[in-house]
């Protein structure tokens, strides 16, 4: 969809109908309503995969353009009336684009309880202002009544800022999608080191460790070049892919990289792990914590340092047991992931 187009109309009362006739459909079976960011490229896209994974029959995608409604402020004031008529007893907000501060106080009016999936995390926080702005109004609606829960999904942030301000926070455990296992590149063993070239990411330590690989191949979705390694072993994928290509370029390496040095929680790596690629990781997420074995194997303790990189990247291609382990491990994190889902409805 053209959000872009929509957002310059401004007169989308079609796209309104179609929308409430989902809510409707939404409330025929469940009391719980998930409201869900839409895309724009990349934009939000990883807030709405992991959305609308943990809630599929019962979220709505809402049309916007970034983080700004396509629809008017009639258009907004119609939508949020029928959903009040509706009667829901949860409403889900996932994510925190700026005009949702005003859709929680309206609906608020006619819902027992607001709800909030905060998928940041604190050390994105760093020199962004507004985003720091937004958590502080979140930490306020809560103070003020309009929110009544909040989950995060970064390990950590709930129990800190509930010790802080003593908000009513929860630890949510994102699904891990099934996919099928693609077929793997050949000849030579081919590396996903699919991160952008910023400094969190820790792109540069770990193309080095890829490049110490004999007869490696690196994949990277960025158009950085790295002309202090050797020419000729790294191919270069378009930044803007679709999900799908996506993941077809990481399920088809033999090994994935994503040692960064913060994350909210990995979907990269937990897609990786669900098409039988092992993925190497920093400690920045809960996502080995189920299993000891996997998180000494693929958790890289000395995250910035590419020789230390190097010698765990061989350990993971010298167990040829791995891919299956990977597999059956997300198995265990679903079941976590609908424990913690289920705790945060309950409550």
């Amino acid at each position: 969809m053209n959000w872009k187009r929509l957002f310059k109309n401004r007169n989308n009362e079609h796209i309104l109908l179609s929308l409430l006739k989902e809510i409707e459909a939404i409330r025929a079976h469940s009391a719980v309503l998930v409201l869900v960011p839409g895309t724009t490229g990349y934009n939000w896209m990883g807030v709405n995969r992991a959305s609308v994974a943990l809630f599929p029959s019962q979220s709505v995608v809402l049309p916007h353009y970034y983080s700004h409604s396509v629809f008017s402020e009639s258009e907004q004031n119609k939508l949020l009336d029928s959903i009040q008529l509706l009667q829901f007893e949860q409403i889900i907000f996932s994510g925190f684009p700026a005009y949702f501060a005003s859709w929680m106080q309206q609906l608020k009016q006619q819902t027992n309880q607001i709800a909030l999936i905060y998928h940041g995390f604190f050390s994105e926080l760093a020199g962004n202002s507004s985003q720091s702005a937004l958590l502080y109004q979140i930490v306020e609606l809560h103070k003020n009544g309009i929110l009544d829960k909040i989950a995060f999904n970064k390990k950590g942030m709930a129990e800190s800022l509930q010790s802080l301000w003593g908000i009513t926070a929860h630890k949510i455990i994102l699904k891990t999608p099934e996919l099928s296992r693609i077929e793997q590149k050949e000849p030579g063993i081919h590396i996903g080191v699919l991160g952008n070239d910023q400094f969190r990411k820790n792109l540069h330590n770990q193309v080095v460790a890829a490049s110490l690989v004999s007869n490696a191949v690196i994949h990277v979705t960025t158009d950085t070049s790295f002309p202090y390694l050797p020419p000729g072993r790294f191919v270069h994928h378009a930044s803007g892919q679709s999900h799908s290509e996506f993941t077809n370029l990481l399920g088809s390496m033999r090994i994935n990289l994503h040692v960064s040095y913060s994350e909210s929680w990995g979907q990269l790596t937990t897609e990786s792990l669900a098409m039988g690629v092992p993925c190497l990781v920093a400690y920045h997420s809960d996502v080995f914590d189920f299993d000891d074995e996997l998180k000494r194997k693929l958790v890289v303790p000395d995250y910035d340092n590419s020789w230390a990189i190097y010698k765990q990247i061989c350990e993971v291609l010298s167990d040829q047991s791995l891919p299956e382990k990977c597999i059956a491990y997300c198995e265990v994190l679903n079941i976590e992931s609908e424990k913690s889902i289920n705790r945060f409805l309950e409550a």
